[in-house]
């Protein structure tokens, strides 16, 4: 197949024949290059036009649901009688090339819990990716809507646990190259209203060269959700997203965000046995669910542990969520 402008669907070989500059300036030759090294393992991606997008988005003047800081914006907008995410980029240089780097990656994955890319946008400075429409509500709106705790009811709590760990334990072990994610945060997280869950923000993610279980890497994330020992070391491994892993769900539990989640995740990891099933029961006892309740605690803590080796793989969570699910 060959790399055709708009309206295409993207694949090797060509060059785009207009806008060349700006194609090759937002990372098209790096994408062609990642996707082609794939070796087939990615879908089809469909590159739109500036225009197709405005036009979605009503100029991306409607339905913006979701802010990173200074990074990128999300809207909702429709084409082709399609609900769709537009991912507009606010910077340059570093983003354009993450970004090219995000939809390779982004292709070679279809799975339940991870958003679906349909395309991107490559013709203006500042390149912007296409989803598939899930939803407009983070984790992090859902847990701190209204700027208070926003209850999440056991059930709930226990769905979109599994929901996120399904989706990492894919990124760890299901694709033929690893991928770490580098940036779990609840703001990462789509819910819609049955607790279904779609993991986002693919900018940072890693490849993990084949035979190695850690790499080397800037160190780059969200303060309280990072990996205390990436941040020291360097070094990135599956364990750094079972770390964030743990502190999201903690932020689920307790309802606490930014200096004061983190805290409490150091806390929590330090926590004795005692301590642990008061903090269990002093969450969710009302439901009755104390036996889920303390295996759910201490899972949760094996993950923040401060040592790598301590913490369990997102496939040993997975099936702890089954075991305590059975309790």
């Amino acid at each position: 197949m060959a790399l055709r402008c708009y309206n295409s669907w993207f694949g090797f070989g060509l060059r785009p024949n207009r806008n060349d500059e700006v194609f090759l300036n937002n990372g098209a030759e790096l994408l062609e290059e990642l996707i082609t090294y794939s070796e087939g393992k990615s879908s089809p991606i469909r590159i739109f036009s500036a225009q197709e997008l405005e036009k979605a988005t009503n100029n991306y003047a409607d339905d913006l649901f979701f802010c990173e800081e200074t990074l990128y914006k999300m809207y909702k907008g429709t084409i082709d009688g399609r609900a769709i995410i537009v991912s507009k980029s606010q910077q340059s240089d570093f983003i354009s090339v993450s970004r090219a780097y995000e939809v390779a990656v982004l292709s070679r994955i279809n799975h339940v819990n991870i958003l679906k890319i349909l395309g991107c946008c490559l013709e203006i400075e500042i390149p912007t990716i296409v989803y598939d429409f899930f939803s407009q509500e983070t984790l992090y709106d859902r847990i701190h809507k209204a700027g208070s705790s926003c209850y999440i009811s056991w059930e709930n709590c226990l769905k979109i646990a599994t929901g996120v760990a399904y989706g990492l334990t894919y990124l760890h072990i299901d694709m033929a190259t690893p991928i770490i994610h580098r940036n779990i945060k609840s703001r990462k997280i789509l819910l819609d209203e049955h607790s279904n869950v779609k993991i986002i923000g693919f900018d940072l993610s890693l490849p993990m060269p084949l035979g190695e279980t850690e790499t080397e890497c800037s160190v780059l994330g969200t303060y309280g959700y990072a990996d205390p020992c990436y941040v020291a070391k360097g070094l990135v491994s599956e364990k750094s997203d079972v770390y964030s892993y743990g502190v999201v769900v903690l932020e689920i539990l307790t309802g606490k965000k930014d200096r004061e989640l983190w805290e409490s995740a150091s806390e929590f990891a330090e926590c004795t046995e005692e301590k642990l099933v008061g903090f269990a029961e002093a969450i969710l006892l009302e439901e009755g669910k104390k036996d889920q309740l303390k295996a759910f605690a201490q899972l949760v803590r094996r993950c923040l542990s401060g040592s790598w080796e301590e913490r369990p793989t997102m496939k040993e969570v997975v099936q702890e969520l089954r075991r305590i699910k059975g309790l």
